[in-house]
């Protein structure tokens, strides 16, 4: 799992609440794992929390850990490793308010070096590295030219060469690409020889990831304080026939978040059996949905993909608000929980959704197939009515 989302949450019976943390999971070299992380403690009597930012080293199955100043403050956002460099080190980013921070890491914590304003794509042999932007970077984060455009690599693990041209360096020389693909991970979402883990769930963009991040902390924070959103037992897990203590205990698995638009390796049957031939990549180009989520049920991990695009109708890096990016969270959970759709539908009408079975369309009558948003509408008005 390279380049991997994924997130744990827990919390205690009484007194302060441990938190929650989430982070992304990339392979060092043959050795294991390194897994950067943020926690971010609360108490029961406040919403504020410090982020503390850490980097956990398995190596033969044994962790260590050490804290690092590299994340976002205020956000608390932490680094997210993208690719690892042939000597062990990492670049990554770290999402601010002003954008992307592209940051050269150690595994020890040490920052190396960090520029504004890009994201790795893939290193080369010289341990520099290729921006998203065409902009190429020697080994201490210098630009030193242009790429032609990104995608030369392939699948197969057969790196290809870029032509590279611009003001600082000699047109056409030659860029070396990293070409160990077997032990560490030289192109961004993954070793290019082994694409399954990525084609399953392709990671998301820094600022979608910071979004979600910020989403799902605030959403098991919330639901560990039973003081908060007193009318849920009665209007969201009566209905469903479950408890909040179950339904925590289900979103502290650790969840897959994913990029739906990029997902072509995984089919759309996962989420309805009528999308047999189709993949979630696909459907998000057919008809895009904020999320979808695989209802998988509650033993299995809460697994959602996302439609990252800004502009798109209530995504989750959009401008709705925080309480809604929660409900959206809340939402998903509940289909993955349940393995319900959101309505009753042509292939199962017999089968009752989340806008009758929480009566939703008593508030909202248009709520259908055609209409799923009010369902976060709802689920927001009822566990946040003053925010």
């Amino acid at each position: 799992m390279d380049g991997q989302s994924i997130a744990y949450g827990g919390s205690s019976a009484a007194g302060a609440l441990p938190g929650n943390v989430l982070g992304t999971l990339i392979t060092n070299t043959d050795q294991g794992v390194l897994y950067s992380w943020v926690q971010c403690p609360s108490t029961t009597t406040s919403n504020g929390c410090t982020p503390q930012f850490q980097l956990t080293t398995v190596t033969n199955g044994s962790p260590s850990t050490v804290t690092t100043g590299i994340g976002s403050q205020p956000g608390g956002g932490p680094v997210q490793p993208i690719l690892q460099r042939a000597d062990g080190s990492y670049i990554g980013t770290v999402s601010t308010f002003t954008g992307n921070q592209m940051v050269a890491f150690t595994s020890s914590g040490k920052q190396l070096w960090n520029g504004p304003n890009d994201t790795p794509q893939i290193t080369t042999s010289d341990g520099g590295v290729v921006g998203a932007s065409g902009t190429t970077y020697d080994q201490n984060g210098i630009a030193n030219g242009l790429a032609s455009a990104l995608g030369g690599y392939n699948w197969l693990g057969n790196p290809n060469t870029y032509s590279t041209s611009g003001k600082s360096i000699i047109a056409s020389t030659l860029l070396p690409l990293n070409a160990a693909y077997d032990s560490f991970s030289p192109a961004a979402a993954g070793n290019p020889s082994n694409p399954t883990a990525v084609q399953q769930c392709p990671p998301l963009s820094p600022s979608a990831n910071q979004a979600v991040t910020q989403a799902y902390s605030g959403l098991t924070t919330f639901l560990a304080n039973t003081n908060n959103c007193p009318n849920c037992k009665v209007k969201i897990f009566g209905p469903l026939k479950m408890t909040r203590s179950d339904f925590l205990t289900y979103l502290q698995q650790t969840p897959l978040f994913c990029d739906g638009t990029q997902a072509t390796g995984v089919s759309a049957s996962k989420i309805n059996a009528a999308y047999q031939d189709m993949t979630i990549a696909k459907l998000f180009q057919t008809d895009p949905p904020s999320a979808v989520t695989v209802p998988n049920g509650p033993s299995s991990p809460l697994w959602i993909f996302f439609n990252p695009d800004p502009s798109a109708p209530y995504s989750i890096t959009g401008n709705s608000g925080a309480t809604f990016n929660e409900a959206m969270l809340f939402h998903e959970g509940l289909h993955g929980y349940t393995k319900r759709f959101d309505s009753v539908t042509f292939l199962a009408p017999k089968t009752l959704g989340l806008c009758e079975l929480l009566g939703v369309m008593q508030e909202y009558p248009n709520c259908g197939p055609s209409n799923t948003v009010v369902i976060t509408f709802f689920i927001e008005n009822t566990a946040w009515p003053l925010r």
